[in-house]
């Protein structure tokens, strides 16, 4: 059965592997460190600074993961699988009052990364939400004196709908908006909550922790958004009618519960971060609301503009994304904080009440 399901898996496994390797050199190393164009290759997809073809990456690593599987009678996949589990370390080398402050310092350093992008989001949403619905005010929010304005002229003047779509447009960037400004208090009584004896109990502070949590934000993510099928076709299936309507009102509903999910989390909102366990409102119910919540509102999002199997498969990859993510969490927390241990026992559904 083994051989069967590894054989299953070897192109899929192959393309995402090669695809991604690919990605990140192209990005990181030659588009940002260098400075240079990516050269398109000889029919093939995007090569290595243009001179590997990307066949040839293919071919190594599907001759590695075939090896892999003669040689170790075992599947590569659940090989890669293993280096998303967490594996604990203690640091008793550091002693109580070390180990609390360099937790709190490498805190810093993911506060800084996810929250100055948090930031950069919160900009754009409140800017689109301005342009949408006071397009005469040229409201700007690129500075704190602006942004206090803009928000005072939002909450004290009706918007400017032209259509029911452009009103859903503008819950959507209200929605995302609040739902940031939640996220970084979580990341703000992080970084203050040490002044009176909140401390942070432990940190993911590891490669794959890193990757699992960079890969949902532009972090990693505009690597992973090369790597997908286009989410919107050129065909879209549901445009108008009963079905689009219902899909908008349901991408909303969706959205308010996500909102509601990461305000539920409050001041123990974070990224790779053990800041205790919650257990109230929606996390009473299943672990992960936010996850589910969130890529299902996504997914209705892009459904609109689904034509067919590749947009199929660029939904698949984002649910993928924060399975993974969840995985990864799930494996954190228990080995983090005894308290998580019970909480699994009494919310033992990861998404789906009563399903999964």
């Amino acid at each position: 059965m083994i051989w069967i399901t590894s054989i299953g898996l070897l192109v899929p496994f192959v393309w995402l592997t090669v695809n991604f390797i690919v990605e990140m050199f192209d990005y990181f190393v030659v588009e940002q460190l260098l400075e240079m164009p990516v050269v398109e290759g000889f029919l093939s997809g995007k090569p290595i600074v243009g001179l590997l073809d990307i066949r040839i990456l293919y071919a190594v690593v599907a001759f590695w993961f075939l090896l892999y599987l003669i040689t170790r009678q075992r599947s590569p996949v659940l090989a890669f699988w293993d280096q998303f589990r967490y594996r604990p370390r203690g640091y008793p080398e550091l002693g109580w009052l070390n180990r609390r402050l360099i937790i709190w310092l490498l805190h810093l350093v993911i506060a800084y990364a996810f929250a100055s992008t948090l930031h950069s989001f919160l900009i754009g949403n409140m800017s689109a939400l301005a342009r949408l619905g006071w397009p005469e005010a040229n409201l700007s929010f690129a500075n704190l004196n602006g942004a206090f304005h803009g928000l005072v002229h939002v909450l004290t003047h009706r918007p400017q709908v032209a259509s029911i779509e452009e009103g859903f447009e503008i819950a959507r960037y209200a929605l995302w908006s609040i739902t940031i400004v939640g996220c970084l208090i979580g990341y703000g009584h992080s970084i203050v909550g040490v002044l009176w004896g909140k401390h942070i109990r432990n940190l993911d502070f590891t490669v794959m922790g890193w990757v699992t949590n960079a890969a949902c934000y532009p972090l990693l993510g505009v690597v992973i958004w090369q790597m997908m099928p286009p989410l919107a076709g050129s065909d879209p299936v549901v445009t108008q009618g009963p079905l689009y309507y219902l899909m908008l009102v349901t991408e909303l509903m969706l959205n308010i519960f996500y909102t509601s999910s990461i305000w539920n989390l409050g001041k123990r909102f974070g990224v790779m971060t053990d800041k205790g366990v919650c257990s109230t409102g929606w996390y009473s119910v299943i672990r992960h609301p936010n996850y589910t919540l969130e890529a299902l509102m996504f997914v209705m999002l892009e459904l609109r503009g689904a034509t067919g199997l590749p947009q199929g498969a660029a939904i698949g990859m984002f649910i993928l994304l924060y399975y993974l993510r969840s995985e990864r969490e799930d494996d954190f927390m228990t080995n983090s904080n005894p308290d998580y241990v019970s909480y699994k026992e009494k919310t033992p559904y990861k998404f789906i009440p009563g399903i999964y």
